[in-house]
């Protein structure tokens, strides 16, 4: 089996964890393992290129804040 990547993007306080972790519990997933921290001027492109790198499955939650 593969382990599954989580990667969050987006600014971490308290209100956004709140609601990620009722969306896992809803999902009756594990909570993300590892956090992903994007500047604002980070390019979709780079973006693309990282995920493409990965070996593993991801998850990927888009937040604002």
């Amino acid at each position: 089996m593969r382990e599954r990547l989580t990667i969050v993007i987006g600014y971490e306080d308290g209100a956004i964890f709140e609601r990620q972790r009722a969306c896992f519990q809803q999902l009756s997933e594990p909570l993300p393992i590892r956090g992903l921290r994007l500047d604002p001027g980070f390019s979709g492109g780079a973006l693309n290129a990282l995920l493409e790198s990965l070996t593993t499955d991801y998850l990927l939650l888009l937040q604002t804040g």
